[in-house]
């Protein structure tokens, strides 16, 4: 993996992982890698083909998150949405997932009353996350809504999100240029 030739690895990555008898401890030294690749796409779909046949063995919540994001950047999205619900079973706050969840939704124009209540959930939890909110104003766009982020009260004149993706997906909301 450390040579960015994620294609090459994944059979025999899958091999070890299988026979491992501590899979969450080679999974988590496997896990920074990702942060390090150069083709991200390319280390998340790898890392997705090496973890799927020991899914239903992962049960740390960290793990199955990045499984997540590896099955979307996968276009595996049954897999992703499986992930995400597992996290959000066991831990039903966890802004991250009900987050990643509910944008997948939204962003593929599908159950988007479910993904307005997800979003929804995760701004309560964390009602200054930009991310969340970014989220909420693309559910919003897709269900037809008028939704301007500056008529949120819990806001901070501080906190306003500075990644100019998301002060580009507000303002196109807004139907403002930035």
């Amino acid at each position: 993996m450390l040579n960015q030739r994620w294609e090459e690895v994944i059979e025999p990555a899958a091999t070890v992982l299988k026979s491992s008898n501590d899979k969450l401890k080679l999974i988590n030294q496997w896990r920074p890698l990702l942060a390090k690749a150069i083709d991200e796409d390319a280390a998340y779909k790898a890392f997705y083909e090496i973890l799927t046949p020991s899914f239903l063995q992962i049960s740390d919540l960290d793990t199955l998150y990045t499984y997540a994001l590896a099955a979307e950047k996968s276009q595996a999205y049954e897999a992703m949405e499986k992930s995400l619900k597992r996290v959000i079973a066991k831990k039903p706050n966890d802004k991250a997932a009900l987050n990643a969840l509910g944008y997948s939704y939204a962003d593929r124009g599908i159950k988007l009353n479910e993904a307005l209540t997800l979003l929804k959930k995760a701004n309560q939890i964390d009602p200054q996350d930009p991310y969340i909110l970014d989220s909420l104003a693309w559910v919003n766009y897709k269900l037809s809504r008028v939704f301007n982020i500056y008529d949120i009260p819990e806001l901070e004149d501080d906190i306003y999100p500075t990644d100019t993706k998301i002060i580009s997906q507000i303002c196109y909301n807004k139907g403002t240029m930035c």
